[in-house]
């Protein structure tokens, strides 16, 4: 995977039309206020595989550096319109299934319905690549607060790219849920339909059903295809406000503030990922290669998607794509739930919610990492998300500054527990009589 640090000071191009300027000017005025900081992030459409998000990432990295801290930019092969393209592969593997089950080419339908959801699963859970024709560099942007000499390391993760969709994770949910008893249904009909046909045995009520899974298999694949590549339709695009630009506006000011009391204990990473929204291909490509840390040395990871839309902090208890799954880690809860404790008196609570975040990505590769959002009831994670309607007047800025807040409590909490000195294991006294026996029957058996 290649990479490289980002030093230049060029000054971006004027967007006056998105209504700020992509400029390093801007810098100290940021520092004072939120919507400087929004702006770029909370306002402006930062698809992958576009020069919005390429502009977005030098920003970001600019800002970063004026702060002090150490900054590169990963760099890596992004498919951008995979998931846009899985959507019209289903939609027409789906018709072709309604067809084959219509004219009676039961085998056909067989193997489509059985091979249909594993193309899913290839892209999604193994990014394998539909669109290899059509790559896409783009950059991850690492920075560093170096301190080598640090017992912990402490990253805050957070995605800087954008989607837009027709349907929300409310909406949409439901849909993908059904694809399982869909794909079993759809294939054991087919397959069914397909042994009674060998046998000779194909009866009216048989091809009645296959005649309804065929209109089934074509109304699912409509619906799956909306959901996956209906957002490539629509003229309004979402400017990601809550998913996840004000994270990333939370995290340039809590790199001011970091800076102005750096901890000694603690090695802090603040790591901006591109390609989130599609099934985490940032964080995948930068895991791939890049190691935060030496041996030795501990790493927890905290992940922020969605933010920004009120003070109530919540755990995502699962994330997962189609076929695997983690849990988010036990000790990096326990941390977050004494920092919450202590800002708000109150345990952070986790919510057994599904999603797949840049956290899926740390969890897979082996990092002590979790997910946390900020909460909208009733449904929790925030409705209208990859749609227009996720835009800068949906965050709540006095989250924006208790945010900063709860990250600060966060380090100060691990930099306590790295100073503080190890406690002395006290073994038994019949552990301590034996183990004095074993190095001297190993010492005496050396000596011979």
């Amino acid at each position: 995977m290649g990479s490289h640090v980002f030093v230049g000071k060029e000054r971006l191009q004027s967007r006056a039309a998105r209504g700020f300027m992509w400029t390093m000017g801007g810098t100290a005025e940021a520092a004072g206020n939120w919507d400087a900081l929004l702006a770029p992030l909370a306002t402006v459409p930062r698809e992958n595989g576009s020069q919005a998000l390429l502009q977005t990432a030098r920003w970001l990295t600019e800002h970063l550096e004026a702060a002090g801290w150490e900054v590169t930019q990963h760099w890596y092969t992004a498919y951008p319109y995979e998931q846009r393209a899985l959507g019209l592969v289903l939609l027409v593997g789906g018709l072709t299934y309604a067809v084959c089950m219509w004219r009676r080419r039961f085998g056909w339908a067989a193997l489509l319905a059985i091979s249909l959801p594993l193309l899913v699963v290839a892209q999604i859970d193994f990014r394998l690549p539909l669109t290899w024709f059509a790559p896409f560099p783009q950059p991850n942007v690492v920075a560093r607060w170096p301190n080598p000499n640090a017992r912990e390391i402490l990253v805050f993760s957070a995605h800087f790219d954008t989607k837009t969709d027709v349907f929300d994770h409310v909406t949409r949910a439901p849909i993908l849920l059904f694809s399982v008893p869909a794909t079993l249904l759809m294939s054991a009909v087919a397959a069914g339909s397909f042994v009674a046909q060998q046998a000779g045995s194909l009866t009216v009520g048989r091809l009645a059903l296959a005649r309804i899974l065929g209109w089934m298999g074509a109304a699912y694949s409509a619906l799956v295809a909306a959901a996956f590549s209906g957002g490539m339709l629509l003229d309004r695009r979402s400017a990601g406000a809550l998913d996840n630009g004000a994270a990333c506006a939370v995290l340039l000011r809590f790199a001011e503030e970091l800076r102005k009391d750096p901890p000694h204990g603690v090695e802090v990473y603040l790591v901006l990922f591109s390609g989130e929204e599609l099934a985490a291909q940032g964080s995948a490509a930068l895991l791939q290669g890049w190691k935060p840390s030496p041996a030795g040395r501990s790493v927890k990871v905290i992940n922020l998607d969605p933010w920004g839309a009120s003070t109530e902090i919540r755990v995502l208890g699962a994330e997962r794509g189609f076929l695997r799954g983690s849990a988010p880690s036990p000790e990096v809860i326990a941390l977050l739930d004494e920092a919450h404790r202590k800002v708000k008196a109150v345990s952070v609570p986790t919510l057994p919610l599904m999603g797949l975040t840049d956290a899926w990505m740390w969890l897979q590769h082996g990092y002590l990492a979790a997910t946390i959002f900020t909460a909208v009831p009733p449904f929790e994670l925030p409705r209208a998300l990859h749609s227009a309607d996720d835009n800068i007047a949906r965050v709540d800025p006095h989250s924006l500054d208790f945010s900063v807040e709860f990250l600060g409590t966060i380090v100060r909490i691990l930099e306590s527990n790295a100073n503080a000195p190890s406690p002395e294991i006290h073994l038994p006294t019949a552990v301590q009589e034996n183990q004095g026996a074993m190095e001297k029957e190993l010492s005496h058996a050396y000596e011979q």
